[in-house]
């Protein structure tokens, strides 16, 4: 299944659901994460979630899609994070991205 989560929360929980989320997912743009996952790994990420956040004060919301069929995926104005090309190949799900490292553009491919 492919999620998107959103999240607001105070500066300290921020950072650290920055850090959680990123262990998991794509790191899309600011308090924003996208990436397959399976229904296991989605529970465990939840479940995370709760142990960083306040409920009371804190807002995190997750979008579930069967799969990542969307038609196209726009951006108006600066790409926080580049995602070159995510790509299945039977069951495996590849991602291939752009990293810029010491002035250099280096490409690297991951399997999801």
């Amino acid at each position: 299944m492919f999620v998107i989560i959103v999240y607001d929360a105070t500066p300290k929980r921020g950072t650290k659901l920055l850090k959680y989320l990123r262990q998991h997912l794509n790191w899309v743009q600011n308090s924003v994460f996208e990436g397959e996952v399976t229904e296991g790994e989605l529970e465990k990420i939840k479940y995370g979630i709760k142990q960083i956040i306040n409920e009371k004060v804190d807002n995190v919301i997750y979008y579930v899609y069967e799969a990542q069929n969307y038609h196209e995926r726009g951006i108006i104005g600066v790409e926080k994070n580049e995602i070159d090309t995510i790509y299945r190949k039977s069951s495996k799900v590849y991602e291939f991205r752009t990293i810029k490292c010491r002035r250099q553009n280096i490409k690297i491919i991951f399997e999801l």
